[in-house]
């Protein structure tokens, strides 16, 4: 599945960029034209 090579990718990215930070949760949101919505919550 493309769509979670994608997913998985993102999500490694934003660990380490919020590393030092406690991350509650990583939602994605890939629209039909391949639009981009993250929202991170900690």
């Amino acid at each position: 599945m493309h769509e979670w090579s994608i997913a998985e990718g993102i999500v490694t990215v934003l660990l380490e960029s919020f590393k030092d930070q406690k991350v509650l949760e990583v939602e994605i949101k890939i629209g039909e034209l391949r639009d981009l919505n993250i929202e991170v919550l900690g």
